[in-house]
């Protein structure tokens, strides 16, 4: 995985209780700077504390990844998930892989989300 940023993470989880290498069904995180509208923190010495903690809605750093897996499987399905891990209506894809592997971008900016589900064709739900 290769983050755009230098201040994030994107990060992979094996879902159905096998190696990362050899999983078909797996969650992917992408995360940056977050903060609620009008946060602020204040200097107290030599640590930060919580001034405001602001409200709705939460601000997020646009930010993308760049995902490549090697694979058997030739065809797999990513899903965007909304905060609660359910589906966003109109945002799977397919993507296939080529010779042996799967290369793909996930964009907090053009998806609205942190959570992806990459699922391979075939694979049944843990």
């Amino acid at each position: 995985m290769e983050l755009d940023k230098a201040y994030g993470v994107a990060y992979a989880c094996s879902l159905d209780d096998k190696p990362l290498e050899a999983s078909s069904d797996i969650l992917i995180g992408l995360a940056t700077r977050t903060r609620n509208k009008g946060q602020l923190y204040s200097k107290l010495g030599e640590e930060f504390s919580l001034a405001n903690q602001g409200d709705a809605p939460i601000l997020m750093e646009p930010s993308s990844a760049t995902i490549s897996l090697e694979t058997k499987c030739p065809e797999w399905t990513l899903e965007v998930l909304d905060c609660n891990g359910v589906p966003m209506d109109g945002k799977s894809r397919k993507i296939k892989s080529s010779k042996g592997k799967l290369d793909f971008s996930i964009s907090n900016k053009e998806d609205f989300a942190y959570f992806y589900h990459l699922k391979a064709a075939g694979a049944e739900a843990p």
